[in-house]
């Protein structure tokens, strides 16, 4: 295909899938109300709402207060449950106005927002309490949810790194003033209408007409690129991509949080060619996109300050002949068929999900992690080796391709191992692994998610395989062997902003194991693979070098979601 001349191009975009909400009348007045308060265990939560409400109190008489057990964590390990509950819970606590907070984060933020959609729907006011450099992403969020006036309660600063005077400070010059305005409705609403009911999406609209640079440009301009030079999403591109599937093109395979976009097979093949894509490889990609729309992975959370991206891994039969690289620089942009697919993947979320940072608000990371190339399992060497495949593990026959994705957060340093016999490699790794994760694994058993991933190149897994280690009990030895102390949990847990009483009543209701459990003592050695089962172990790289890696995820954020594809 050429690239001279002009291009008449497409949105990457999708339709809206949301409906405006009716802001909630305010309550004229506190006295004789009842106030709930709607929390998720984050950033001094609890504080903040104290101080507003003996402010409340000194002001308005007889105020009844409802507390946040009373609705739930919805921001923790059961978040889709508390939502979906909310409402009967709003309603049975018989609240005239809620406060809900805290949005401190990049993940945290929107939930707050959703909470906030929530009560607004039921015709409850809401304020949500918001720091004030999520204030943004809070109003971006809140218009993707049809919430065309937020009320905001504002932290100014960073809530962490305040002290207790200065914390205390802040809250009562800004937030609690803030707060009784939002509950009493004394702001004026403004007009905030989205932008999707005045200029509604047509996918086969050309949008623009262009040389290659100008539409560089207007894609830059309208934030629908991932900073690096695109391939204009012309018609007749668009049509050879989807030549490669039999699927409608406008198949809705979902709603993309958090912009509330539809998904479809047609932006799907939009994203494809702008990612530069082998067009063969489209009904991969889609596959890809019905794996991070399954709300068990939790798209929303894309825009967390942890910064996680989403990694795809890839397991099939002669993946060599559709391109894809499994040995030496697997991991490394140079192969199309890797590199595109994990470019497209940033794309989708960049375009359709609506996860953008600056000048867009709604990303939040606040590095990011460079996991932009999707890793091909080496089939070969794993059968020979004897090891089941990562889509037979997942339940999936040897026949078929499957696409997983994943969130990564962070991986190790390269890790290099020794030796004919296993003991020194277990120790290696599991010393690796520690470092790598346990600054960051408690999140793992608070959220009750854990789905780490360890590379091992084919000269490290012919060791274990031929000391006759399969790759459950590869997982047994790391589970036990790679631990740090619990106080370091302890004080990552209170840093990060979350509630020490959350991690610690993992060790009573059943989701910690034995492990957790040996001692009292703050100091004793505890797992950093809360659940060792669920570490998968895949063979890639350079055959001729003794190395492995491993990659973190970010708990209940993106865990491994395989979907099967369809040719």
């Amino acid at each position: 295909m050429s690239y001279e001349g002009e291009y008449a191009v497409v949105s990457p975009a999708g339709r809206f899938g949301g409906s405006a909400i009716t802001r909630a009348q305010g309550v004229p007045t506190l006295s004789g109300k009842r106030i709930g308060f709607v929390w998720n265990h984050l950033f001094r939560g609890d504080l903040m709402m104290e101080q507003i409400l003996a402010a409340v109190r000194q002001e308005w008489h007889e105020v009844v207060f409802v507390d946040h057990p009373a609705f739930g964590n919805f921001h923790g390990p059961e978040e889709p449950k508390v939502m979906d509950q909310l409402p009967a819970r709003l309603k049975e606590a018989e609240v005239d106005a809620v406060v809900i907070g805290v949005g401190a984060c990049g993940s945290c933020t929107p939930a707050v927002m959703r909470a906030c959609a929530v009560a607004e729907r039921e015709g409850i006011p809401a304020v949500g309490l918001i720091a004030e450099g999520f204030v943004r992403q809070a109003e971006a969020i809140g218009r993707a949810l049809g919430l065309a006036d937020k009320v905001i309660a504002r932290y100014p600063g960073v809530v962490m790194t305040d002290g207790l005077d200065t914390f205390h400070r802040k809250v009562g010059e800004s937030m609690v003033p803030e707060a009784m305005d939002g509950l009493l409705r004394r702001a004026e609403a403004t007009d905030d209408s989205s932008s999707e009911s005045a200029d509604p999406y047509r996918p086969e609209q050309v949008v623009f007409t262009g040389t290659l640079e100008a539409v560089q440009r207007y894609f830059e301009d309208r934030l629908w690129s991932d900073g690096l030079p695109i391939l204009p999403p012309t018609l007749d591109a668009i049509a050879n991509m989807l030549a490669h599937t039999t699927r409608d093109p406008h198949e809705v395979l979902g709603v993309a949080l958090p912009a509330n976009q539809e998904a479809t097979v047609w932006n799907v093949a939009v994203n494809a060619v702008m990612s530069g894509c082998d067009p063969r490889h489209l009904p991969m990609l889609l596959a890809a996109v019905e794996s991070i729309l399954d709300p068990r992975f939790g798209i929303e959370h894309g825009g967390c300050t942890p910064g996680w991206e989403p990694f795809a891994l890839i397991s099939g039969p002669d993946l060599g002949e559709l391109g894809f690289n499994s040995s030496t620089a697997s991991l490394r942009l140079g192969t199309r068929a890797n590199s595109t697919i994990g470019r497209f993947l940033r794309m989708f979320f960049h375009n359709v999900a609506g996860l953008v940072g600056p000048p867009g608000a709604t990303d939040k990371a606040t590095f990011g992690a460079p996991t932009h190339v999707a890793l091909a399992e080496n089939e070969e060497v794993t059968r020979e080796l004897g090891w089941p495949t990562l889509r037979e593990e997942q339940g999936f026959a040897p026949e078929d391709t499957t696409v997983a994705v994943q969130s990564v957060v962070g991986f190790s340093l390269p890790i290099y191992t020794e030796g004919e016999t296993v003991d020194e490699h277990l120790r290696v790794l599991a010393e690796h692994i520690a470092g790598a994760s346990g600054h960051w694994s408690h999140t793992g058993l608070t959220f009750k998610e854990w789905q780490p991933l360890l590379v091992m190149s084919p000269g490290i897994a012919t060791v274990f395989a031929r000391n006759g280690y399969s790759k459950d009990d590869i997982r047994r030895e790391l589970g036990e062997r790679a631990r740090v102390p619990w106080s370091q949990w302890i004080g990552c847990t209170t840093a990060v902003g979350l509630q020490v009483s959350d991690l610690e009543e993992r060790l009573v209701d059943g989701t910690a194991r034995d492990a957790y459990r040996e001692s009292d003592d703050p100091d004793r050695l505890v797992p950093v693979i809360p659940f060792p089962e669920r570490l998968a172990i895949v063979v890639n790289g350079d055959s001729a070098r003794n190395q492995s890696k491993y990659y973190v995820n970010n708990h209940v954020h993106g865990p491994r979601i395989p979907t099967r594809v369809r040719w």
